[in-house]
């Protein structure tokens, strides 16, 4: 086979290169460029001898040939310079990240790691692959105590080609003898062609938010130890206290009957004053029970039909319903996931909130719902009183009462009931009023499992 003729001769030894054309032409140039590697350039001297046009056609060739290893040798280093200057900034990018960001070929061995990981990990020179890198590093479960599996390292994980996603690492070593906590996130690292060439691994300091997560759920916990003691109390006391209670009512109601007529109007006001007071507080206490008994307990979950719930409360509620004037209407109510006991006792409060606080019309109240998305929106409008701006929130509160207990009766606990119910549900519950031409109470339930 011919030898190229940019091969023919060696650069820098003033080599020479003879290009044979047809039969009876030659041509000769000179190379140049440095010693020990591919010539830069090519002088075409001009045909002599023999050979006429022949010799000429091959000096024209080897022009070309000159040409376009000049614009070769061009794009070859213009694209080193870019190279060059996407190196610099990624590696500028890469040293200015405050997270710390590891590179492992196939094997474990680290390519780069920046500045952040350089701080947070204090790396070094690398000692050893993965089965070294819990002692060198200091790597433990979430428990701080059990060294984390080599086989479960976000790093190694990723090696194999897994993605990771915020693993929670705690670290401790001779440098950080207190420890402290990684969030990490791992990719695998692929050539252009999809070949698994290592893992990347990118990691930062979370020891403040696990802190802070941590004293979270640990008040969290007392809290609800704390109000489970609180509502276990109060039921408790309110049971207790119901049965003096009935002796004292029962006394003054029998002592008021035996000395109808025998005592003077001070001694009948006060009498009449303690039985109130007997009726009230035992109206109170039966309140609290009911709010106890909310949160006591096993909350069961099952579908329950609304629309039979509604027509159980519509019977209980009958005779203040006739006694008011009152007309309920609805429409179709849907099934959802709810404690068949704590529903009824939502849906009585409002209606009987509805028809209590009605002005000098008869009270209109109107039972809907509506498809939200991932939840039942109810609504029980009426058109009594309406509430003021500033009570719209307090409303919800335990013994909140935006009127005087001669004006309408009760204890200010039924509206913290439909709430304490409808939270324990996972739902929400509000209130749309305008004074003096109604209220409209809104509160969200779960769709039944079936409908989900």
């Amino acid at each position: 086979m011919a030898e190229h003729p940019l091969d023919a001769a060696t650069p820098g030894s003033g080599g020479r290169v003879v290009v044979t054309g047809e039969p009876g032409g030659t041509a000769t140039g000179t190379l140049s460029g440095e010693a020990g590697r591919r010539p830069r350039a090519l002088a075409i001297e001009e045909p002599s001898g023999a050979g006429g046009q022949a010799a000429a056609d091959t000096s024209e060739r080897l022009r070309k040939i000159a040409g376009e290893l000049g614009r070769r040798t061009r794009e070859l280093e213009e694209s080193r310079a870019k190279l060059r200057r996407q190196a610099g900034v990624l590696e500028s990018i890469l040293e200015s990240m405050s997270d710390g960001v590891v590179v492992a070929d196939e094997k474990g061995r680290f390519l780069h790691f920046n500045a952040a990981a350089r701080r947070i990990m204090h790396l070094g020179p690398q000692e050893g692959g993965p089965d070294l890198w819990n002692s060198q590093y200091g790597l433990y479960l979430p428990d701080q105590e059990t060294p984390f599996p080599t086989d479960q390292n976000p790093l190694v994980r990723a090696m194999r080609g897994e993605e990771v996603e915020e693993v929670e690492i705690f670290v401790r070593h001779r440098e950080a003898p207190e420890g402290f906590w990684l969030s990490v996130n791992a990719r695998p690292l692929r050539n252009k062609k999809g070949h698994l060439r290592g893992g990347i691994v990118v990691f930062r300091n979370v020891t403040e938010r696990v802190k802070a997560q941590r004293a979270l759920a640990l008040r969290t916990q007392e809290l609800a130890r704390s109000n489970a003691q609180l509502e276990q109390f109060a039921y408790m006391a309110s049971h207790d206290l119901q049965a003096p209670l009935r002796n004292i009512a029962g006394y003054a109601q029998l002592l008021r009957q035996r000395t109808a007529g025998r005592l003077d109007a001070d001694a009948a006001g006060y009498l009449e004053s303690l039985v109130e007071g007997a009726e009230r507080m035992e109206v109170l206490i039966h309140d609290l029970l009911a709010l106890a008994r909310v949160g006591a307990g096993e909350r069961r979950v099952e579908p329950v039909d609304c629309e039979a719930v509604l027509d159980r409360v519509l019977r209980d509620l009958v005779g203040p319903i006739h006694a008011a004037g009152g007309v309920i209407t609805r429409e179709e109510l849907p099934v959802v996931n709810g404690d068949p006991t704590h529903l009824p006792q939502l849906f009585q409060n409002l209606l009987s909130n509805a028809i209590k606080f009605h002005g000098e019309r008869p009270p209109r109240v109107h039972v809907s719902a509506e498809r939200g998305r991932g939840e039942w929106i109810f609504s029980v409008q009426d058109n009594g009183i309406g509430i003021e701006a500033g009570g719209t929130d307090l409303i919800f509160g335990a013994f909140k009462r935006l009127h005087d207990r001669g004006a309408f009766p009760g204890t200010g606990i039924g509206l913290a009931i439909c709430k304490k119910i409808v939270e324990g549900h996972g739902g929400r519950i509000w209130v749309e009023s305008v004074p003096g031409r109604g209220s409209t109470f809104l509160f969200t339930l779960p769709p039944a499992a079936r409908e989900m």
